[in-house]
């Protein structure tokens, strides 16, 4: 189950996002949601 901070609001899309990526590498993230692994980083960076 997902659990998030109480304040933070999220769509069903990112949390939908969030549960196929929870514990994949950057370089897996990219793969699965085709794109770059600097492009997961700097979604990671700014999340």
């Amino acid at each position: 189950m997902l659990r998030t901070p109480a304040g933070l609001k999220l769509s069903r899309r990112q949390r939908d996002v969030i549960e196929v990526v929870a514990g994949l590498s950057n370089r897996q993230i990219a793969e699965t949601l085709v794109m770059s692994v600097r492009t997961v980083e700097g979604h990671v960076y700014r999340a």
